[in-house]
């Protein structure tokens, strides 16, 4: 075959015209061949099976369903319906509230007043309301066995077979979504241990078998190996993860205990005892902040309501739980937990913890306690355990009441803007008003599939912990630096280069998600100042010069020149900002400042309705113009502080306070799914903290800590994929330092699995 052949005057090219064997009609095109061509037939064949075969695994990951179901929400109704896909809604149809969707064809439709219905299709599942579903039994019944891990990736370990007083055994079971397998076996036979960690990395300690066992094993993947020792006892609790866990309570054979002791990776020491001797309790969260519930405490006849929390330091007392139950699942955070089993009576009862108060949720479909519990509030897995004498193989999963947000952001622009849907089904959109009526249809020709999934993004809150990595280091050490982005497009400009504040510069630089690049530097080199917008649209405002001069100079940035833009009403340092580019906001700062300032593109306004309610500088900040969150600073005292206030527009309010006071901190987010990492606890050097927080508009929790003590960076992402740049080590010394927070979330999709960053 050569060119000339294939090149006829406009005419068509028979068949006859090819050497032989250049055309292909094998219809799974075994040849692989550089020099044969598929004929029509044979590669629509090749894709029909293809297509077949991928939709068959997605099946059977849970991804499809001819069951699928739609969510339609009317905004100027109010009413929510669920129908079946392409199926339409009756005229009778009711507001609903609990919805299952499917991964691959849940639409939610949101009307507006006046304008065509949108359509947004996102990878996953969409809302679940505090639901329980039966799911795949355990290979074999067992009691008294221990899970880590997540909802849909859980390892199940030891326990006990043939009864309630049966054998300890080391045989492990892997949870897959929708089966157990069995799986490695443990070094030595466990039940009525401790378990805590995630599916790639766990650690158990103690248990029973034929003695009391004091052997740790961590799970690196892939097998068991034995890791430290620590005084034998059963019934005891284990939280966090496997290189800062935490293991509480217990009993010996002899009396409960209240002695608590931690796990580095390695080994084992001692920590903070009790506030009770108590077993048989459940606990969830981190090792520095967690809950340990129900159970029995020493001396006491019958399972107690009581609930402790720990705080990296000390344990109190918290409030008692509505029902009483021994040996409960327990899954979660510190404040946002959920525990289940049968109570005194024998009752299921399900209690969902908020941090203030414990509400009843529905009773689970299994009567089993004493089994293995993995995943989080929002997503849980409980599996096995014993019912009266007899080893249980039952498992269920629950779905909590997730409150979650739709983020739709313009393909290769930074704009993005949100659907946000509470627990109460109430719908608000945030975001640019020229992406609030240029919403990409659900079937739309002009685009490809592709196009249509790289246009929708589903972020939910609080889903689990995640991990803090290194990522690639700024090209400059800096602290007090402006920041602004998300993870793959994020800019910082100026700063400091030393930790007397003189050493002010204009450098700038840009993360494209893998490095960082340097872009034109700011007219005049500034710290301390506010910055607000996306990468490639960005003002910032305030700050201090080298000399030690408060400015009230802004500059606008346009992905790759900086220009003088309107001075503030009065100079500023140390401000926390919101917004974007053209609607920002500019708070506290300087004095202890009170004040707020408004830009609109054009120039800065303030008034005294917008005032704080309390002055703090080192503050921090995040959200929008409309819906910003101020977290912690100092204020007239010098002291930290665990102050927050959220804005509406017009004026400041109180909200949940911050766990732990701290100042000068990275932060990301938006003013109901926030997140800050790091700061100072005080003033010294001594007072920086590695502890992470996320709120949730309602309740900040504990996080994962950071890999280093730092404080003074730059922060910029979301609470899901959050960026902690350069900052200031105890010591005084500069870094160029970078960390990555990702959640460990993973989600199926059409097009393979989804990692969320």
């Amino acid at each position: 075959m050569s060119n000339s052949n294939l090149v006829r005057s406009g005419k068509a090219v028979k068949s006859s015209q090819f050497a032989p064997n250049v055309l292909d009609t094998d219809p799974v095109l075994s040849a692989e061949s550089d020099e044969r061509l598929a004929t029509q037939k044979a590669t629509k064949a090749y894709a029909d099976t293809k297509l077949s075969q991928d939709l068959s695994l997605l099946e059977e990951m849970g991804a499809v369903s001819e069951s699928d179901l739609m969510v339609v929400y009317d905004i100027t109704t109010g009413v929510t319906h669920t129908t079946p896909r392409g199926v339409a809604l009756p005229a009778s149809a009711t507001a609903v509230t609990q919805v299952a969707l499917n991964a691959l064809h849940q639409e939610i439709v949101i009307t507006e007043s006046g304008s065509r219905p949108v359509h947004i299709h996102p990878h996953s599942t969409l809302l679940v309301r505090n639901m329980w579903m039966t799911t795949a039994n355990t290979v074999s019944p067992r009691g008294g066995g221990k899970a880590f891990g997540a909802q849909n990736s859980a390892i199940l370990t030891g326990g006990t077979t043939g009864g309630h007083s049966g054998t300890s055994t080391t045989l492990s079971e892997e949870f897959l979504g929708d089966r157990w397998r069995a799986f490695i076996h443990t070094v030595v036979a466990h039940s009525q241990h401790a378990a805590t960690g995630n599916r790639n990395a766990g650690v158990i300690h103690g248990g029973y078998a034929s003695g009391y066992i004091s052997t740790g094993e961590r799970y690196n993947g892939y097998t068991f190996t034995l890791s430290g020792s620590w005084g034998g006892r059963t019934s005891h609790g284990g939280m966090g993860k496997v290189n800062s866990a935490l293991f509480a309570g217990g009993h010996n054979g002899s009396s409960a205990q209240s002695a608590v002791f931690r796990y580095n990776g390695n080994s084992f020491s001692a920590a903070p005892e009790m506030g009770a001797q108590r077993h048989g309790f459940g606990g969830a969260g981190h090792a520095n902040a967690c809950i340990a519930t129900n159970g029995y405490d020493y001396g006491i006849s019958g399972p107690t309501d009581t609930t402790e929390k720990f705080f990296g330091e000390a344990w109190a007392a918290s409030e008692l739980s509505n029902t009483a139950i021994n040996s409960p699942f327990v899954m979660g955070l510190q404040n946002a937990c959920l525990k289940t089993g049968p109570n005194t009576i024998n009752i299921q009862s399900t209690e969902e913890y908020n941090g203030y108060a414990w509400a009843m949720r529905p009773a689970n479909p299994v009567n089993s306690v004493g089994g293995g519990s993995a995943g989080n509030v929002f997503a849980g897995l409980i599996a096995a355990g014993n019912i009266s004498s007899s080893n249980s193989n039952l498992a269920a999963k629950w779905f909590g009441s997730l409150p979650m947000q739709l983020r739709v952001t313009a393909k290769n622009t930074d704009q993005e803007a949100f659907f946000v849907v509470d627990e109460s089904l109430a719908v608000s959109v945030t975001g640019p008003a020229e992406l609030q009526i240029d919403w990409v249809p659900r079937y739309d020709a002009a685009r490809t599939l592709e196009d249509q999934y790289a246009w929708n993004d589903l972020e939910r809150i609080d889903l689990g912990d995640g991990t803090w990595t290194l990522g690639a280091s700024l090209n400059n050490a800096r602290q007090g630096t402006a920041s602004v982005g998300r993870m793959k497009s994020t800019l910082v400009a100026g700063g400091s280069t030393n930790n007397t504040d003189t050493g002010a510069f204009s450098s700038t630089e840009h993360h494209d998600g893998n490095a960082w690049t340097s872009r034109n530097p700011m007219n005049v080199g500034t710290l301390g100042k506010g910055a607000a917008g996306i990468s490639n649209a960005v003002i910032v405002f305030g700050g201090r010069t080298s000399s030690q001069q408060t400015v009230d100079r802004s500059e606008h940035f346009n992905g790759s020149t900086w220009s003088n833009a309107a001075t503030l009403t009065q100079p500023e340092h140390q401000n926390a900002p919101a917004g974007v580019m053209n609607a920002a906001l500019s708070f506290g700062g300087g004095s202890y400042d009170v004040r707020t300032e408004k830009y609109d593109g054009v120039s800065w306004s303030t008034q005294t309705g917008w005032n704080m309610n309390h002055g703090s500088r080192f503050i921090e900040g995040c959200g929008t113009q409309t819906a910003a969150l101020a977290v912690g600073g100092i204020d007239v005292t010098e002291v930290s502080t665990h102050r927050v206030e959220k804005f509406n527009g017009l004026s400041w309010s109180h909200t949940t306070p911050l766990n732990q006071p701290r100042r000068s901190f990275a932060i990301a987010g938006t003013q109901n799914v926030a997140m800050v990492a790091g700061g100072n606890t005080g003033h010294g050097g001594a007072n920086i903290t590695q502890r992470s927080e996320k709120f949730n508009g309602f309740v900040w929790v504990q996080s994962s800590e950071t890999l280093s003590a730092l404080f003074r960076q730059g922060g910029a992402g979301t609470q899901m994929s959050m960026l902690a740049m350069g900052g200031e080590l105890n010591n005084g010394s500069i870094h160029n330092t970078v960390e990555l927070f990702q959640t460990e979330l993973s989600i199926p999709g059409p097009f393979g699995t989804a990692t969320y960053s």
